[in-house]
């Protein structure tokens, strides 16, 4: 299986050695490469996009023309959490990231080539312990920060490389904002519903609030253009603002039964992409919208969207929870030309990856099936059935065939010798199915859900799956097929754990052995006579297996912290990869009674799948944080040649 088998041969301390960096960023990273994840805010400078993709900002070249789709020329470094805020002042680009544990900074890349955006400068904006920085907007040599813990800060940005922080205005729950005349709107989620507030920017380094609103309706974000505000999610609201000082409601329009993520107002009219297509409204009259258009578009879970300019009008790009890009003509603003579709490297929810054939890389997305790239992580193919409420969970790839779960579906089966031209070749119909392994031409796979169960297919022809034994089980996150038995991670509080099943006869699977120890078991490997599991309590168990019908703990590791859950497992000869939701921990269990960690590198997701491409380098499945190439600088022994004197071994 080859998301649970990893075989580096020289790279023990690979991830966790840390380089002590100044504000200033001078060092290179040792996790070079991201890409994907949860999609964000966009901003278009001249013929070029810049989009949020979990922690890194994502570039593409614009047409000038629109005549040609547009092209994905490069990526940032990926940054300590995920991206919540992008804007561009004069030749930088500034972005805010926060993690899960309430750190986050603003950062700034130099756009001295704006097709390689340079991370300059990382500045702490607050001392504050809790910090959750989300959106940020320039206004000429000052940026409006907002973070929901903290409140709104105004940051004077007239020297890019030394900013300072102005004035502070204590305010809860505002994520995101928008610039409208001499005001900045600021809303989020709050106790009080979704929450607006008004703030005067006549003088940028001096912001006040002068006007409030709320409502109790269910949105998820909201548009600003002029003194009109649109509230967005299970239907949409429109509040004037043409008194700052006290927002009023106009009107509300209900669902027309799909949810709207996102919303684009341009010259009047707002822009909605959801499962239905684009929505055009006119909102010329604000208090009476009238539905225009709706463009027949792969616009479902439409993150953000941008106008770009183009020789004779504008079009407008759009990017999606669904790893699609899409372009549009507003040569005719009313009545928008779909013109273009693109893919997104990776999508916007990574749950499995593995590397295969000569340099490809097959990932599972949550949302949108298989997705394939290079080991640039740049796109070559992809295969999203037509399933609703997929639930993409776990992914494997033997020889030329992927075999993925879907959660709302069952084992999907998938050519991928020709990564550009992937194809379904079958599905089997196994409701709730959370995880799969092959081994010779048996496929098993493991649900969840309802009293979980294993499923034994013999895929010799994969193109006709044929159905051969099954066994009841509790609740199957993983299961690994290992020298004859199918090793199956089973989460239950009272009967479950480890369960070591018997599959020589694959129509009569035989359950020999049961481990209990750990009851919240989330994923397993193994290697010889021991079993690698690690549970949702956070520890990992080392069990012997040499007696299939007596597994037995050898020894346990204990994450310090207590707080993370263990979701992943890999394993490098005496080497543990142990994934959690903070990251992953690499341990050594070269004594397998005491598995002691030697480090930690941690991510902005959950790390739920992982793998080693041929050439040595790890593949980090980080869920919203999209999927991460981590390259080997260190050697077996712990060190590396040449001047040891910047390396430190300190773990955060």
């Amino acid at each position: 299986m080859l998301r649970k088998q990893l075989w580096f041969a020289s790279t023990l301390s690979l991830v966790g050695i840390l380089v002590a960096m100044p504000a200033i960023v001078t060092g290179a990273a040792l996790v070079p490469m991201q890409a994907g994840g949860e999609v964000g805010e966009t901003v278009i400078v001249g013929d070029v996009a810049y989009l949020v993709q979990g922690s890194a900002v994502s570039v593409w070249q614009l047409s000038s023309d629109g005549m040609t789709a547009p092209a994905q020329v490069g990526t940032t470094e990926p940054l300590p959490g995920l991206i919540r805020g992008l804007a561009v002042a004069g030749d930088y680009l500034f972005a805010t990231w926060a993690n899960q544990d309430f750190q986050g900074e603003l950062v700034v890349f130099s756009l001295a080539d704006p097709l390689a955006p340079a991370r300059v400068l990382d500045f702490a904006y607050s001392t504050g312990l809790f910090l959750r920085p989300g959106d940020v907007v320039a206004i000429g040599d000052a940026l409006i920060l907002a973070d929901p813990e903290s409140g709104v800060y105004s940051i004077d940005i007239s020297d890019p490389l030394a900013p300072s922080v102005g004035a502070q205005i204590f305010t809860f729950g505002l994520e995101r904002l928008a610039v409208t005349g001499s005001h900045v709107i600021g809303w989020g989620s709050g106790f009080s519903g979704f929450a607006v507030e008004v703030i005067d920017v006549t003088t940028p380094m001096m912001p006040s609030t002068v006007g409030y609103y709320s409502s109790w309706g269910i949105f998820e974000d909201a548009a600003v253009e002029g003194d009109v505000m649109m509230l967005v999610g299970d239907g949409f609201e429109v509040v004037s603002l043409a008194d700052p000082t006290m927002p009023v409601m106009l009107t509300t329009v209900p669902s027309s039964g799909t949810y709207i993520r996102s919303a684009l107002m341009n010259s009047g009219l707002a822009y909605l992409g959801d499962a239905d297509g684009l929505q055009v409204w006119d909102l010329s009259s604000p208090a009476t919208p009238v539905a225009g258009e709706l463009v027949s578009a792969p616009a479902d879970r439409t993150e953000s969207a941008a106008i770009h300019p183009i020789s004779g009008g504008n079009e407008m790009i759009q990017f999606t929870g669904m790893g699609l890009g899409l372009a549009f003509d507003l040569d005719t603003p009313a009545i928008p030309t779909f013109e273009h579709v693109f893919d997104l490297p990776v999508g916007s929810d990574s749950t499995d990856v593995a590397a295969f054939g000569n340099g490809s890389l097959a990932v599972s997305d949550f949302y949108s099936g298989l997705r394939l790239s290079d080991d640039e992580l740049m796109s070559l193919g992809r295969v999203d059935p037509a399933i609703q409420y997929g639930g993409y969970e776990s992914l494997t790839v033997a020889g030329t065939t992927a075999y993925v779960t879907s959660w709302g579906y069952g084992l999907m089966i998938m050519d991928v010798a020709d990564p550009v031209a992937p194809s379904l070749l079958s599905s089997v119909d196994v409701q709730y199915a959370s995880a799969v392994d092959v081994g010779g031409n048996m496929a098993y796979v493991v649900t969840s859900t309802n009293g979980g169960s294993l499923f034994i297919f013999d895929v010799a022809n994969p193109q006709l799956p044929v159905p051969r034994g099954t066994m009841p089980i509790s609740h199957g996150w993983d299961v690994v097929y290992h020298d004859g038995l199918a090793l199956i991670a089973d989460e239950d509080h009272v009967d479950a754990g480890l369960r070591v099943v018997d599959v020589s006869n694959p129509d009569a699977p035989l359950e020999l052995g049961r481990y209990g120890d750990c009851n919240s078991a989330a994923a397993v490997t193994a290697s010889g006579d021991l079993a690698f599991l690690a549970c949702h309590d956070g520890t990992m168990h080392v069990v012997s297996i040499a007696d299939p019908a007596m597994p037995t703990q050898i020894g346990v590791y204990t994450d310090p912290s207590t707080f993370l859950q263990g979701s992943s497992i890999g394993l490098d000869g005496s080497v543990v990869w142990f994934g959690h939701t903070g990251g992953v921990d690499i341990l050594d269990v070269s004594d397998p009674a005491q598995p002691t960690r030697i480090l930690r590198q941690q991510f902005p997701g959950a790390v739920r799948g992982m793998d080693v491409g041929v050439d040595g380098n790890a593949w980090i499945a980080a869920a919203n944080a999209g999927v991460y190439r981590v390259q080997p600088v260190i050697h077996r022994d712990g060190f590396e040649s040449g001047d040891l004197s910047a390396w430190t071994t300190s773990m955060e």
